[in-house]
């Protein structure tokens, strides 16, 4: 261990490799391994397609088609968060009478 930096030899090693290569840019700390994202783009363009028919849909809704069509499960924030993301905003839905007031 080296007794200036309180690092492992491999990883001064390691540090100096990447400083040599990259310069001050390859010391920077990379993306932190982890599971791949669930969510995929086929999902959202899938929600896209559902989204430009006429039908309501809610998020619990939307979450049974996308557990119908693709075998996984999202809890419905998941599904809000997407939308979000997505550009997609909602208000509540609220009954309106079809046509113009009669006079009755």
């Amino acid at each position: 261990m080296d007794r200036h930096l309180s690092l492992d030899r491999s990883t001064l090693h390691r540090d100096l490799r990447r400083w040599l290569e990259k310069g001050i840019e390859g010391l920077e700390d990379g993306k932190p391994p982890g599971a791949r994202p669930r969510w995929t783009h086929a999902m959202s363009t899938f929600l896209r397609e559902l989204l430009q028919g006429e039908e309501t849909w809610t998020a619990p809704r939307l979450l049974e088609a996308l557990e119908g069509r693709f075998f996984v499960t999202f809890h419905p924030g998941t599904v809000r968060r997407k939308l979000l993301e997505m550009g997609y905003r909602w208000k509540r839905t609220r009954y309106v009478p079809m046509g113009k007031p009669r006079e009755e």
